[in-house]
């Protein structure tokens, strides 16, 4: 056996000095173990899941049809004892396969059927058969857990705690197929060894003993104080080298632990049994070979056993994370040692056991147990909604599930302006603001109607800082829906003329007076193609007339709200919302939200009644409504005009302008003081060059003293102003409506300024650098497949096939050389922004890869065109087709460059266009051709980088060439002097 602190020699003891010692001015012991401990979770609570994994690492998923017996030859072969499951009919993420699914396995079999039977039943038994194996066993299906990569490592382990989970998946999404993709799985012995490696300084600080720090489970009597009849080991599960295996695997399965503890007659560890052991038999065929003892069990255990690790109550929590830091540990047996032998016990005697999870629970200080287990608190969490419970059961990870739902069905994109509708004490905030699974939005603006609701989110919204993360935060206290006579400065007043990409309304609307109401002010301002996402009740058709008579009594839901799923998407439409998408998620929100109110107290049941009688008997239905208002480009505009003015008095006393577009699909107004008028002039003239087509009209002179107090010149100044709109909207060019400046002053969305359009980001986040370095990848990837593809074709015979692959392969190359110096700027800024150095080493060496895969399929691909030269026998005869230029260089307009007389020759590219087409034709033909020629000179110059780098290393050859003849000039001199010093002698 292994032991935590190896026994010291013996070494003489000096007599104590009887001097008075100096006053000690270290902290007490107490205190710098929790200044320890704080340190430790503050670092965990700024890293990252994807932190924790290592540089190199092996993922094994397995496919829920494969049979049960291969998929354990899986594991065996690739020495692990869990795996991710994935459902390919659904492509979705189907939980874990563990240990623990294989002793139901081994239960059921043993109880059920015969030694023959089993054989031959596990032959053709798939993985997705396990979980009504598990049903009629009568155990709990373990939930389906997960967490984003990008989730810090503190979140990661409050999940791991809260649910008694020994391993947590990590999934993300594709936003191409909006499916799940399983990333890695963080293990809670992966997670401590991360502490141990990142936290040396503040190991070394944890030296309280573990017993008293309460870390493990301990025997609750000593040897010599065991009441008669009792169980001296309680509650710890202990067996002997008789007891047979069947028993030990019952264990495994009543208590949900993963060791027992083999003792002698004195209580005395001799070897230890665990789940993984289990796997063995299974292996051997042995599904009723349960008889067996534990001694002969044990016989047949793999050689590479590592041994029982044990330790001493006495040892510190420091000792043992040096210990997981040097090798792998999953439990430790605490035994009675020589201090417990001086008080009457026996020196290896049992006095407990110390698992991972005893470890973590302690390291991060969250109690295990779930919210609503304690009636008599309340639950650990400010989130206010029902929740998405279908892969977990905890309620908070349900509410904020749930959340996570709505935003991705939303739509929400990088930049966006949302508006969060009764946000609560502003969970849904802080999850927009600072969760890495959802992207970054531009602006938040929150609205809540509850006074300690608003000034509780305003305290947690000014700790996270968000302005230092470029994002503008601004909440206001209020109804969702804007009555008249209150502030202007409501969100959806119809004066602000603020709009907005997403508005999300989190389990609120069906509170509104009324949601009907709210929609219609929303679409005023939300920006053309933007989204609403509400989590919402509806009801079924025929079940309107009992929620009436239920809402008669229960006055939960207005009247208004109160509709159908057809009268609630017919309405929206009605309004001038598009694309109205209904999703029922009822059955993944009712049933455990109402069971979990049952075990908070006698009020909140009340609720759960309630709850239930409107979802069972009132056809309530717990849904996910996206909505979305047509994209508008220019040529949809219809009309524009300005229709009046206000004077406002702050920040300081000024005009606005309300300019109302027409659409041909909807309409909106904008408020617009005359400097933006004035702003927008000078960067219209600036950026095409000259003025727009009518002028701007000028303030007259001392319109400073008269404007405010003059309706006749603010008319004039008005139609002035409207005049100027006109103009640029009716003009025969559209230069100056078609630029960015002029889209964003009428609140067209426009996103990124044109010259970035479709082209690779160039300015990152940390989430963003790493989706740009994932799709590096794929491109290499596929000119991977292009030179397989050209060897094939080559193989075949068919040699201008082959020569078409190879110049598809050499272009998508060029292109991935140009996006890799993108990521190494955007590495820059990420290093300006604050990223670690570790982080930012780790980021490097994967540019770093990237450009040496670069170099070597260049290779592959000039020695695949030299070789096709070769075979082919001349140069002459392989010399690029017109259609081999075309595929690399893009098809070219002419065959010859010749002077053309008279009028154009029409091709059926041009045929159909005005001149404003052929002007846009003969622009996007030139802009090709300089990101071609942007190619080339990427290209050109890594060609230069190489042939430099080569140079030097040349030069630094040569150099130390001309040392070593240095050296061998003086060595033959020196040994000439010897030589004539030995003759003189001789």
């Amino acid at each position: 056996m292994a032991s935590l602190n190896p026994p010291s020699p013996s070494v003489l003891r000096r007599k104590p000095s009887s001097r008075r010692r100096a006053p000690s001015h270290l902290p007490p012991p107490q205190e710098t173990h929790e200044i320890a401990l704080s340190a430790i979770r503050n670092l965990l609570k700024s890293r990252t899941c994807y932190d924790a994994f290592p540089i190199s690492f092996r993922l094994i998923i397995l496919d829920t049809k494969l049979n049960v017996k291969k998929a354990l030859q899986c594991l065996l072969l690739n020495s692990v004892v869990s795996a991710p499951l994935w459902n390919s009919e659904k492509s979705e993420f189907a939980g874990m396969l563990t240990v623990l699914d294989i002793i139901h396995l081994i239960q059921y079999y043993y109880r059920t059927a015969s030694y023959e039977l089993a054989a031959t039943d596990v032959e053709t038994l798939r993985l997705e058969a396990l979980r009504g194996i598990e049903k009629e066993l009568g155990v709990a299906q373990p939930p389906l857990l997960r967490k984003h990569p990008m989730s810090s490592l503190y979140e990661a382990a409050q999940v791991l705690i809260q649910t008694h989970a020994r391993r947590l998946p990590l999934l993300d999404y594709d936003t191409e197929t909006g499916h799940e993709v399983i990333v890695s799985t963080l293990t809670q012995y992966r997670l401590l060894k991360f502490i141990s490696i990142n936290c040396n300084k503040e190991i070394q600080q944890l030296h309280l003993p573990l017993r008293k720090l309460g870390i493990g489970t301990y025997v609750q009597y000593s040897a010599n104080q065991v009441p008669e009849g009792t169980n001296p080991y309680h509650p710890i599960a202990t067996a002997s080298m008789n007891t047979t295996v069947f028993d030990v695997v019952h264990m495994f399965s009543e208590r949900a632990i993963s060791a027992v503890p083999i003792i002698d007659e004195d209580g005395i560890v001799v070897n230890l049994y665990e789940t993984v052991d289990v796997i063995t038999l299974v292996r051997l065929g042995a599904y009723q070979s349960l008889d067996l003892k534990i001694s002969e069990a044990l016989n047949q255990r793999s050689p590479d056993f590592p041994g029982v690790v044990i330790c001493n109550a006495s040892d510190s929590l420091g000792t043992l994370l040096q210990l997981i830091k040097k090798r792998r540990v999953h439990r430790l047996v605490v035994v009675e040692g020589e201090e417990e032998e001086r008080r009457g016990g026996k020196k290896g005697r049992l006095l407990g056991i110390i698992t991972l999870s005893d470890v973590l629970r302690y390291v991060i200080g969250v109690e295990p147990q779930l919210p609503g287990e304690n009636q008599d608190l309340p639950p650990k969490t400010e989130w206010l909604n029902m929740g998405f419970w279908k892969d977990t059961e905890v309620f908070p990870e349900a509410c904020k599930a749930l959340a996570l739902r709505l935003i991705q069905a939303a739509g929400l994109r990088e930049g966006d302006k949302v508006l969060d509708v009764g946000h609560g004490s502003g969970e849904s905030l802080i999850l927009l603001l600072s969760d890495p699974s959802t992207p970054r939005p531009s602006s938040i603006t929150g609205i809540t109607s509850l006074p300690v609701h608003h000034r509780r989110s305003l305290a947690r919204i000014e700790k996270l800082n968000p302005t230092t993360k470029g994002i503008e935060t601004t909440l206001h206290l209020g109804d969702a829906v804007y009555k008249p006579g209150e502030t202007s400065k409501h969100p959806l007043s119809p004066e602000n003329s603020s709009t907005f990409n997403v508005i999300l309304a989190l389990d609120c609307a069906y509170h509104f007076q009324t949601r009907r109401d709210f929609l219609r002010q929303a679409l005023e301002h939300l920006a053309p193609g933007g989204r609403i996402g509400l989590a919402d009740i509806c009801f079924d058709g025929a079940a309107l007339r009992m929620s009436s008579l239920t809402r008669s009594i229960l006055r939960m839901i207005p009247k208004e709200n109160m509709v159908s799923m057809e009268d609630y998407a017919k309405s929206m439409e009605g309004m001038g919302y598009v694309d109205v998408r209904l999703e029922d998620i009822s059955s993944n929100v009712f049933p455990r939200f109402t069971s979990f109110l049952k075990t908070r107290g006698v009020f909140w049941t009340l609720i759960a009644c309630m709850i239930s009688l409107y979802w069972q008997n009132g056809g309530a239905r717990f849904v996910l409504c996206i909505i979305s208002t047509c994209s508008i480009t220019m040529s949809a505009i219809q009309s524009i005009h300005i229709s009046d003015f206000q004077e406002r008095s702050e920040p300081k006393p000024h005009t606005v302008y309300r300019i109302q577009v027409q659409a041909n699909v909807r309409s909106w107004s904008m408020w617009r003081r005359y400097s933006e008028f004035d702003d927008l002039h000078t960067e219209l003239t600036k950026v095409t060059g000259s003025p727009p087509p009518h002028p701007l009209p000028l303030k007259h002179k001392f319109s400073v003293f008269r404007s405010h107090s003059d309706p006749k010149l603010l008319e004039e100044r008005k139609s002035g102003l409207e005049a100027y709109l006109r103009a640029i909207i009716s003009s025969k060019e559209d230069t100056w409506r078609e630029t960015f400046a002029f889209k964003e002053f009428l609140g067209v969305p426009v996103g990124r300024q044109a010259g970035i359009v479709g082209g690779p980001p160039t300015h990152f986040t940390s989430a963003s650098w790493l989706d740009e370095h994932q799709e590096l990848q794929n491109r290499l990837r596929d000119v991977r497949a292009d030179i397989n593809k050209r060897e094939a074709l080559s193989d075949q015979g068919d040699v201008n096939a082959s020569h078409k692959s190879n110049v598809s392969a050499k272009q998508k190359l060029a292109g991935v050389l140009s996006r890799i110096g993108n990521l190494g700027r955007g590495l820059q800024e990420l290093a300006m922004g604050g990223m670690t150095e570790g982080e930012l080493q780790r980021r490097t060496d994967m540019v770093a890869r990237l450009q040496d895969d670069c170099e070597k399929l260049g290779k592959m691909v000039t020695m695949a065109r030299q070789q096709t030269r070769g075979d082919v026998g001349s140069f002459a005869t392989n010399v690029a087709s017109s259609s081999d230029r075309e595929a690399l260089m893009g098809p070219s307009a002419f065959t010859r460059v010749t002077r053309v007389f008279g009028k154009p020759q029409e091709t059926e590219e041009t045929r159909p266009l005005d001149n404003h087409g052929l002007f846009s034709l003969q622009q996007t033909q030139m802009q090709q051709q300089d990101d071609q020629l942007s190619q080339l000179t990427t290209i050109l110059r890594r060609q230069r980088q190489l042939g430099e780098a080569i140079g030097a290393e040349i030069a630094s050859q040569i150099e130390m060439l001309d040392d070593l003849d240095n050296e061998v000039d003086r060595v033959g001199g020196k040994l000439s002097t010897t030589q004539k010093q030995l003759n003189r002698l001789g």
